[in-house]
C-alpha cells in the first residue's frame, strides 16, 4: 500500500488508512491492478495499515463487506494472504481453506 499521509481525521479530510471507494482502495495497493467488486448493498469500509520490517512491507486491514477481487499484483513482490475462517476466501474458483 502506498503510504497515508496523516490527515487528522476530520469531516474534509478522511482518517488515514480509511476507504469508502473501491476506486481508492486500488489506487492505494501498490503495484496492483485489480478489479473490486462489492457483493453486499451498503456502505463500504475498509480500513488498512502498512508498515515495513526492515526490507519486507506488511500490509494489513479488514472489509465490512463482501468483495470479489480479480487482477494482479506487483509481480516483484510477494503476496501471502490470510483470511478469517468465516471469509469464504477462493482462488481461481478453488475454496481456500
Amino acid at each position: 500500500m502506498k503510504n497515508q499521509a496523516d490527515s487528522g481525521g476530520s469531516a474534509e479530510d478522511p482518517l488515514p488508512g480509511f476507504f469508502s471507494d473501491l476506486d481508492e482502495l486500488n489506487h492505494a495497493i501498490s503495484g496492483a491492478n485489480l478489479e473490486l467488486i462489492q457483493l453486499d448493498p451498503g456502505d463500504l469500509e475498509v480500513q488498512a495499515v502498512s508498515f515495513d520490517i526492515g526490507e519486507m512491507s506488511v500490509d494489513r486491514g479488514k472489509v465490512n463487506r463482501n468483495l470479489r477481487v480479480k487482477g494482479s499484483l506487483d509481480a516483484e513482490r510477494f503476496a501471502v494472504g490470510l483470511f478469517h475462517p468465516g471469509a469464504r476466501a477462493r482462488f481461481n474458483g478453488m475454496p481456500v481453506c
